[in-house]
């Protein structure tokens, strides 16, 4: 039987494994990617199946269906720390917070940090909020602070994020190279400027917001092991490019922040222990905001949609407890497209659309 085994795996194997030292690298790249394609078109309904006889057992079977009918319900959060406010998707939120606080009758208090390098937009974003919620409440009901850090300091964000019991900490900080690069266009720098830019780039998108959701959820376990059984959500911001991070270091980095959300939250659901703990992970699309703006392709801005309506969708899908908050739209769909290419042949088209 061994020798069975040996002398198929010798059959198929063999020629995957060697090919590459008698053929041309693009020939066995093609090769390999028609071979890919071919199965995936053959595999990928089986994969379906598989999948939704999956996902029916686990919430079926595993969790006795208690919750795959039941209506997700508003969740009013209390003490909110929103990273990367000063603008975008996080300044929206700061308002659409307020402005639901202002207009609910069952809340009763709210806490909400503001956290970013820019502080004057931050003081600026504070004074707009404060002035939405003190319509309908007394000052003593609301507090709105203002942190200044950069994400890439893990000290300084560990700090914050340990200044009081939040219960929503949302991780948003993040910039693409087009906005780092100013006025400038991307034919005015080298190479390996550009290179040195998108590395800059992957430690504030990856790096900065880790920096943020690490020490929280451990700060979050810690007072669950202390007994505190209260709702609290940890969100992670990535992005629709992020289904296809073949595309650069930005999407790279934001494909591994949904990997890293649902890794987390699939651990502590697994866990009675942290039933009350969430994470979540927000994929956007084309929002107008700066980084928007700075994008120098706009015929590839398919879907845009406003800062406000982007957060009025993210807050309900936080409330709600979305684990993929996706409002990608239009251009997440194409980039899931993307997704399915073969992979080799994928480096191709990157190369076409990177010119």
């Amino acid at each position: 039987m061994e020798q069975l085994k040996q002398t198929l795996t010798k059959i198929w194997q063999e020629p995957i494994l060697v090919g590459h030292q008698y053929l041309p690298p693009k020939i066995y790249d093609l090769l390999w990617n028609i071979t890919e394609g071919i199965l995936t078109a053959l595999l990928y309904p089986i994969c379906i199946v598989v999948g939704v006889v999956s996902f029916l057992y686990y919430n079926l079977i595993k969790k006795g269906g208690k919750d795959l009918f039941k209506s997700s319900e508003e969740y009013n959060y209390e003490k909110i720390l929103i990273v990367g406010s000063s603008s975008g998707i996080g300044r929206s939120l700061a308002l659409e917070i307020s402005s639901k606080f202002a207009t609910r009758k069952n809340q009763k208090s709210l806490t909400l940090t503001l956290v970013g390098r820019n502080l004057a937009a931050n003081e600026k974003l504070k004074e707009e909020c404060s002035a939405i919620i003190k319509e309908s409440h007394p000052v003593e009901d609301f507090e709105i602070n203002v942190r200044q850090a950069d994400v890439t300091n893990a000290e300084r964000m560990k700090e914050i994020v340990n200044e009081m019991d939040y219960d929503c900490i949302i991780a948003n900080a993040g910039v693409t190279i087009f906005v780092m690069m100013g006025d400038k266009k991307p034919s005015e720098f080298t190479t390996l400027e550009k290179i040195q830019m998108e590395f800059k780039c992957w430690e504030t998108n990856l790096t900065g917001c880790t920096n943020t959701a690490f020490p929280a959820i451990e700060r979050l376990i810690q007072d669950a092991d202390n007994g505190n059984k209260k709702r609290r959500h940890v969100i992670l911001t990535s992005s629709g490019t992020a289904y296809f991070p073949e595309m650069g270091l930005y999407p790279t980095a934001k494909s591994a922040l949904i990997g890293i959300a649902r890794n987390l939250r699939a651990k502590l659901e697994s866990s009675p222990k942290y039933s009350n703990l969430r994470v979540s992970v927000l994929v956007p699309g084309w929002v107008h905001s700066s980084m928007s703006k700075a994008f120098p392709a706009k015929e590839m801005q398919l879907g845009m949609i406003s800062s406000e309506l982007a957060a009025k969708l993210t807050w309900s899908g936080i409330e709600r407890d979305f684990e993929i908050i996706d409002i990608s739209g239009v251009w997440g769909l194409i980039m899931r497209v993307f997704l399915k290419f073969p992979f080799n042949l994928s480096s191709s088209l990157v190369a076409l659309l990177d010119r």
